[in-house]
């Protein structure tokens, strides 16, 4: 089933990626990412967690030239006032997405950072919508990732309220023994039946390189 899933032959429409924090980059998220590259012209990321270049280094060069990143690491909070940041991208999101002549997919790295920043409502409307066909109908598929343990008192409840809008949701169990990581994959089918499968996901050695986990922004340190 995780195969089937990174391969994204299929379309799913909302991915959700759950990485404890002891499991973080697992190399899954990136996993789906290069399979979004094989399946669309374009794949836009968000990215929260570590700077544009750190996340397209886990593909190829050809790979690269089809990775759009709106880099809001850099400056999320808009004191340097260099691009953009998180609270222009929140107020308009489908501006970014707007240049694009066929079907793309989104990577949010990660929804964690948004809660961290704003609250999980604002990340949960985030979703919504990227996921509208009326707002954004160029937008077919979303990937998120969310990291779990975070010793807050209201994680469970965040997760719970995010998963709510996916419709698979992949879950670390454990870190890679050689190049498997494994996985739970939960998905919820039309019929309203949820159904889980245990897995292991091959990730190559280049998708897991040491990165920052997210929620660990040096600006969101007073």
């Amino acid at each position: 089933m995780i195969e089937q899933i990174t391969s994204c032959k299929e379309t799913y429409g909302c991915i959700l990626v759950e990485e404890s924090v002891k499991n973080a980059n697992s190399g899954v998220l990136r996993c789906i990412v290069r399979g979004l590259l094989e399946k669309y012209d374009r794949v836009v990321c968000v990215c929260l967690s570590s700077t544009p270049s750190d996340f397209a280094a886990s593909f190829s060069a050809e790979k690269q030239s089809k990775l759009v990143c709106i880099d809001l690491f850099s400056d999320v909070d808009g004191w340097r006032e260099t691009g953009c940041n998180l609270s222009q991208f929140l107020s308009n999101p489908k501006s970014s997405l707007t240049n694009f002549s066929s079907k793309v997919a989104v990577v949010i790295d990660s929804l964690s950072d948004i809660v961290l920043y704003r609250n999980v409502s604002t990340a949960c409307r985030l979703i919504r919508r990227l996921l509208s066909s009326k707002e954004s109908p160029k937008i077919e598929t979303v990937v998120g990732r969310v990291l779990t343990e975070l010793h807050r008192s209201d994680d469970d409840e965040v997760v719970e309220k995010l998963r709510y809008y996916a419709n698979v949701i992949v879950s670390i169990e454990k870190m890679p023994v050689g190049s498997k990581v494994v996985t739970t994959v939960e998905q919820k089918l039309s019929s309203g039946k949820v159904t889980r499968k245990v897995g292991a996901c091959s990730v190559p050695r280049r998708a897991w390189a040491v990165l920052p986990i997210g929620c660990g922004h040096p600006s969101a340190v007073p």
